[in-house]
């Protein structure tokens, strides 16, 4: 009987030590943003060319002969071989309905391929070059830069510094003090550019009026990142 009393005095006595051994810990949690602009060195692009002919020899050896003289047209800007990826190969039939009745019209072949022109100033002369070696369609603009992570980079250090900053102020008003940091959280923010989009039609009009001085406005690529942060104070 004396033992069993023991025992159980001894287990109620458990949550005051674990309340003596583990303090409340007094924290501030911030979050900080960290924002940078760069004006971006690189600009990809898709381009589709497309043929079509009842007869698929005669469609298949059109198509392979505009996609060469595409392609051929790229490389004479020293675009390299990693630049330019062949994106999508497609050949469907076509059908017509006459009396509701499906007739078949041709077949379509469709050969899409993604540049990317490490070079800006080259972009009026690449897209006149290959308007005039048979492109059947442009799809768009997107940009880039070269150092990526290391504007990536740059954003997360300011957004470190820009948590400390608000700490330190919330710390200062509410008569406390920093004395470490408990946990960190990284955030990501995939970067924000400009976007141009141009149709076939508005590009040979382009072309037609001054192609080789064809350009676009490339504006600023944004990189942003965010970290919470908790901070450790007394």
């Amino acid at each position: 009987m004396k033992k069993t009393i023991i025992i159980l005095f001894a287990f109620a006595l458990t949550p005051n030590l674990w309340a003596e051994s583990a303090p409340l810990i007094k924290t501030i949690q911030v979050t900080g943003t960290g924002e940078i602009k760069a004006a971006p060195n690189e600009v990809s692009f898709n381009l589709s060319i497309e043929t079509s002919d009842v007869d698929l020899d005669k469609a298949k050896a059109e198509h392979d002969k505009k996609s060469n003289d595409v392609i051929k047209s790229l490389k004479n800007f020293k675009i390299e071989d990693k630049h330019i990826q062949t994106t999508w190969i497609d050949i469907q039939p076509q059908y017509r309905y006459v009396n509701n009745r499906q007739l078949f019209d041709k077949y379509q072949m469709t050969h899409s391929i993604h540049v990317t022109l490490t070079d800006i100033s080259l972009f009026g002369k690449v897209l006149a070059a290959c308007i005039n070696s048979g492109l059947s369609r442009f799809n768009g603009i997107s940009y880039g830069h070269s150092n990526e992570e290391g504007l990536q980079d740059q954003a997360l250090k300011k957004a470190v510094e820009n948590a400390h900053r608000k700490a330190g102020l919330i710390a200062k008003e509410t008569q406390q003090k920093i004395v470490g940091v408990y946990s960190v959280t990284e955030g990501y923010n995939a970067p924000v550019q400009p976007v141009y989009r141009q149709s076939m039609m508005m590009a040979k009009t382009m072309m037609a009026e001054d192609a080789m001085q064809t350009s676009v406005e490339l504006g600023e690529i944004s990189f942003s990142q965010t970290v919470t942060v908790i901070f450790e104070t007394e």
